[in-house]
């Protein structure tokens, strides 16, 4: 198979080169390093040229940030796959960074383990062919220009169903399909396996806390870090894996 072929950006040299070792000493089998970029400039210009399936890239380059540089590749329709890595644990920046569809925004100091987990992500979503993230969200931009907060579900037998994303409590992979688990107590299946509706954990409050489960950060009740546990609304206890603890912390403010 075919390695992703990468652009890392950061202004920074040393944390470039960072960045650069970590993705050859734990990822080499799946990045091939195409070309690397300490300003905003050339980045475009190598994206331009190089039409990379994957861009890893710093927020802030001195008092600028990346988010316009996006915006234009966007446009141009010049980005596959995309991660941010940023030496700022900001919300704003955050909230802002999946706003583009972003693979993961990782912070500095980088996590090996949750470095390697979403380079190995974006890895096989280009090796199976499925759409990006972003080409997804488009999809059901195209297909529901109606309110943004609904979902629609396909169902067996061709049967489709419209919930409320706020009453989605959580998803749960059941015999390669995926259970979607309401505030009502209700439980819907659909035919679509649990990594099509990763898109919801870009725009709308979820988070993938285990690769058997997508929760509803909103319906919450309580996180016991010490065991791995999140407690629901609806009374569910879920496992949350060891690599995706701190960054549940992060999005609940626990940091």
């Amino acid at each position: 198979m075919q390695k992703l072929r990468t652009i890392i950006a950061d202004d920074e040299p040393d944390k470039l080169a960072l960045i650069q070792y970590m993705a050859q000493s734990y990822c080499a089998d799946m990045l091939d390093i195409i070309a690397t970029s300490q300003t905003l400039t050339e980045t475009y210009q190598l994206v331009k040229t190089h039409k990379p399936d994957l861009l890893l890239i710093d927020v802030e380059f001195g008092s600028e940030t990346c988010f316009d540089l996006i915006i234009q590749l966007k446009k141009e329709e010049l980005i596959s796959q995309l991660v941010f890595i940023s030496g700022h644990d900001d919300t704003k920046y955050f909230n802002n960074a999946f706003k583009f569809s972003a693979l993961q925004y990782i912070t500095k100091p980088i996590d090996h383990q949750l470095f390697t987990d979403t380079i190995t992500e974006a890895y096989e979503k280009h090796k199976t062919g499925e759409k990006t993230v972003a080409q997804q969200v488009d999809v059901m931009i195209a297909n529901n220009n109606a309110d943004p907060n609904q979902l629609f579900l396909k169902q067996v037998r061709k049967k489709y169903r419209n919930v409320n994303m706020e009453d989605i409590v959580y998803l749960a992979t059941d015999e390669g399909m995926t259970a979607v688990h309401m505030m009502n107590g209700e439980t819907i299946k659909t035919t679509k396996q649990l990594k099509f509706y990763e898109f919801l954990t870009l725009q709308n409050g979820f988070f993938r806390i285990h690769q058997s489960h997508i929760i509803n950060q909103n319906q919450i009740k309580e996180y016991h870090s010490e065991t791995l546990k999140v407690s629901m609304k609806n009374g569910k206890i879920l496992d949350v894996a060891r690599s995706r603890d701190k960054e549940l912390r992060r999005r609940l403010g626990l940091l």
